[in-house]
């Protein structure tokens, strides 16, 4: 359970580092029971459960990530492999570190360096950088010492390592940062918005929220601005509408710039299949729809120990999302009736 929760924090941590900003992340087309199955880990056992509750593959791994493409990632003895749906081990844990497949590739680093390797183990371009994402649209970004480009899934590189940071591509363009200040480029390398933003997050539904002066707003993809930069703070556009903060308190603005949810909660999160994750004054977390009615009454926590913010609270494809109360994790449908009862010490989200 220590390694588990370590490496959720640790994970936590990249990402903000990365970003220089909250930056969410919804994977598109995932199910929080990939192959009908989900990680969980109870009193230190790490397993895959169905959504009635019952074991269906029995682990003695140390960790253990949700299937991705028909396989999952796994830990022992301080290495990482891959099982089936099976609980067969397809992949030997040999590498000192991985990430879960996507689009046929896997992230493995072997000597400090990382690789990608297809489905059976072989390795099909070579570890030699110092750090990398998952493939997504057969492109990823790279990093050689402290520069980052882009390399396309046979390894080429297309786009030079010429960025402080640099981020996947998302309908297009891409984050990245040169001399601290973030802008974006297409799959060309050219520069479509020059790096002068403090602050940025990636292109979601044709927008992207930008820091302006120490406020929030909205540009599109020629850099033109469409919401004005009045918000304290301001997350992504999903199904039409942004959480925004004005004064210390949050509600959700339309493509236009409207106010459609006022501003009352203490914290809020994207929409993801109608609803979302807000908060109240107590810090209890609960959902409404976009009406802004609350359908699933406030009565889950916002997380553990790093992690404050409900950023991981929202409805995967499948109508399931994983929540949190007095320190156990369960998972509930939309209804948010209890699918997994709120009695383990992890269930992972990805």
């Amino acid at each position: 359970m220590k390694n588990l929760t370590l490496t959720i924090l640790i994970v936590t941590a990249i990402l903000i580092i990365l970003t220089g900003c909250n930056q969410e992340v919804v994977t598109e087309g995932d199910n929080l029971f990939s192959e009908g199955l989900v990680a969980v880990s109870d009193l230190g056992e790490i397993n895959y459960m169905n959504p009635e509750g019952e074991v269906v593959i029995k682990t003695d791994y140390a960790n253990a990530f949700n299937f991705t493409e028909g396989l999952a990632l796994v830990q022992k003895n301080d290495k990482w492999g891959f099982i089936d749906t099976e609980g067969k081990v397809v992949i030997e844990p040999k590498y000192e570190n991985a990430k879960s497949f996507s689009e046929n590739l896997a992230a493995i680093e072997i000597d400090e360096k990382w690789g990608f390797i297809d489905k059976d183990g072989k390795i099909v371009i070579e570890p030699k950088f110092d750090s990398t994402f998952s493939f997504k649209d057969n492109i990823t970004a790279i990093q050689i010492e402290d520069k980052w480009g882009y390399i396309n899934s046979d390894g080429e590189k297309f786009i030079d390592e010429k960025y402080n940071r640099a981020l996947i591509f998302s309908e297009g363009l891409a984050l990245v940062q040169k001399n601290d200040k973030w802008g974006y480029i297409d799959k060309e390398g050219k520069e479509v918005i020059e790096p002068k933003y403090k602050k940025a997050k990636s292109f979601s539904e044709e927008l992207a929220a930008v820091e302006v002066d120490g406020k929030w707003g909205f540009i599109d993809k020629d850099g033109n601005e469409i919401i004005n930069p009045n918000y304290n703070n301001a997350g992504s556009f999903s199904e039409a509408l942004a959480a925004v903060e004005i004064d210390g308190k949050w509600g959700y603005i339309n493509k236009n710039g409207d106010i459609e949810i006022e501003s009352k909660y203490s914290d809020a999160n994207i929409f993801s299949e109608g609803l979302a994750a807000v908060s109240n004054e107590k810090d209890k977390v609960g959902y409404i729809n976009k009406q802004g009615e609350i359908v699933i009454d406030y009565k889950f926590d916002k997380g553990l120990l790093l992690t404050s913010s409900i950023g991981n609270l929202y409805f995967k494809e499948d109508g399931y999302d994983v929540i949190i109360k007095d320190k156990q994790f369960g998972v509930i449908n939309k209804k948010g009736e209890y699918i997994l009862e709120p009695k383990y010490d992890l269930i992972r989200k990805e």
